[in-house]
């Protein structure tokens, strides 16, 4: 369809993208075993370079379809290269959209962005206990809040106080605007809690000293860095940034596998 882009859900390559299951099922419910009308457009090819008919569908009661998707928040208005006849009315749409918080627009579902992770509650498994410590970041943080969805602007689930536990998903995952966040389980209810609210060591509690070793890694040649135990990140290094990795890179330093560590930093 001409003018429109809706969260993958089918490629067996890459994840299904949020929002795309109810974009999927609103599709099959509407169009699935009806007639409609295909008209095409003069400023697109009829095909396009996979061969498939690039139309716009027109429904019984003489709706776009794609643009009453774009409308109601179930994709993203599209364009390849040239710019199509309905390009302005689609944009138009998408904007509607987004300021009414629409399907995926919705801080509750994808806050704009269809590249968030699917996470679907009865694959996550709880396997950790992390505590609450807010004031690490901020001595006025008396507790984090507990969010429906991984972003800040999600309706609150409600707020656990510093020093309480919550059980966690043992890793992240990437909410609006890049925050990490633990989907976790507190008082009978499932959400998500910005992950630098959280600790493996409660409030006032240090973390253990790791024992004093001597001798560089070899597989940082240019610089001296300890071997792991414990796992360091690019931040504790700040000014060494861009030095030489060699396998077996314990620390992970080099995840572009380019020979060279933390050079993003």
């Amino acid at each position: 369809m001409i003018g429109v882009d809706t969260p993958e859900t089918v490629d067996p390559n890459t994840p299904d993208e949020c929002f795309g299951a109810q974009a999927s099922e609103r599709a099959e419910r509407l169009l699935a075993g009806e007639s409609v009308r295909l008209a095409t457009d003069p400023t697109q090819d009829l095909r396009d370079r996979y061969g498939r008919l690039l139309v716009y569908v027109y429904t019984d009661d003489g709706a776009n379809y794609a643009l009453e998707t774009i409308r109601q928040g179930y994709g993203v208005e599209y364009t390849f290269d040239e710019a199509y006849q309905l390009q302005q009315e689609f944009r138009a749409a998408e904007r509607q959209a987004s300021s009414s918080r629409s399907g995926l627009w919705s801080a509750d579902t994808c806050d704009g962005n269809a590249d968030l992770p699917v996470v679907s509650e009865e694959a996550v498994e709880y396997t950790q206990t992390l505590y609450v410590n807010a004031a690490a970041v901020d001595p006025s943080f008396k507790s984090a809040n507990f969010r429906a969805a991984p972003s800040q602007q999600a309706d609150l689930v409600g707020e656990v106080s510093n020093g309480e536990q919550v059980r966690t998903a043992s890793s992240t995952v990437s909410g609006a605007g890049g925050d990490r966040f633990y989907p976790a389980r507190y008082g009978g209810s499932e959400g998500y809690i910005l992950a630098t609210l959280l600790s493996e060591y409660p409030p006032g509690e240090a973390e253990p000293a790791p024992p004093a070793r001597g001798g560089c890694d070899p597989a940082y040649p240019g610089i001296c860095i300890e071997s792991s135990p414990p796992d360091l990140d690019c931040k504790d290094v700040p000014q060494h940034a861009d030095f030489v990795v060699k396998d077996p890179d314990p620390h992970r330093f080099d995840g572009d596998n380019d020979g060279r560590g933390c050079e993003s930093n």
